[in-house]
């Protein structure tokens, strides 16, 4: 099979929310929602696709938090994707009470704010996120995936990548990672109403563009590897 038949192949395996020609997509893999714009090209999708699965795969079962964050990031760097803006800490809450889905969507809105450049751009990232989780909502199979990857060992984790290919044909990535250290018996994590005084927070965040010069370099490296671990 050809890289393109392989990527292709793996894209169509994810849970997928909505992928019609020239629409929006939205996908699960594991614990992490990934949205693309539709008019992103379907080799530039590819990509995207593919270095979310390598990185998510690489990091593994990660017990420490810190640390599956860099193995993601960094493996995300490995596939063109450079960690110039990443940084992970404690997250400020401004609300006593929240939801993981509305963290996700202020960190991305504080990151894409001063990250990305071009007001079109920042508001096309931002929307897709938004219209991801409405469909995550509406669908109980993805959502059902989604929910028991976000359940880790002592906490819950998830990872948001929202993805905008400029009029240039550059490809701008945002992601975010939330993370809550608490245990939880509840169903419907994503949508619980917690009580953020309660709970210790962290986020982690990277806003990239992709080198398709260094995505070249290590395609069929990447293509091997998630083909050996399928």
């Amino acid at each position: 099979d050809s890289l393109t038949d392989n990527a292709m192949s793996r894209l169509s395996d994810l849970a997928r929310l909505d992928d019609e020609a020239g629409k929006d997509t939205a996908a699960v893999v594991e614990n992490v929602l990934v949205s693309i714009a539709g008019g992103m090209s379907s080799s530039n999708k590819e990509i995207v696709c593919d270095a979310v699965q390598y990185a998510m795969t690489r990091a593994g079962n990660s017990r420490k938090n810190v640390e599956w964050y860099e193995t993601f990031m960094n493996s995300m760097k490995t596939c063109g994707f450079p960690s110039t803006s990443a940084r992970y800490g404690e997250y400020q809450a401004t609300d006593t009470r929240l939801t993981m889905d509305k963290i996700g969507l202020d960190i991305l809105t504080r990151l894409i704010g001063s990250a990305v450049s071009g007001p079109l751009s920042a508001k096309l990232l931002l929307g897709l996120v938004g219209s991801a989780f409405e469909s995550l909502k509406a669908q109980d199979k993805p959502l059902e995936l989604f929910q028991r990857g976000v359940k880790r060992f002592n906490d819950v984790s998830f990872a948001i990548v929202s993805g905008v290919e400029t009029a240039d044909g550059d490809v701008l990535l945002a992601m975010a990672v939330v993370t809550i250290k608490v245990q939880l018996s509840v169903t419907n994590v994503l949508f619980w109403d917690f009580n953020t005084s309660s709970v210790a927070i962290e986020r982690g965040e990277n806003a990239t563009i992709l080198n398709h010069r260094q995505w070249r370099r290590v395609e069929r490296l990447v293509d091997e590897y998630l083909t050996n671990e399928a």
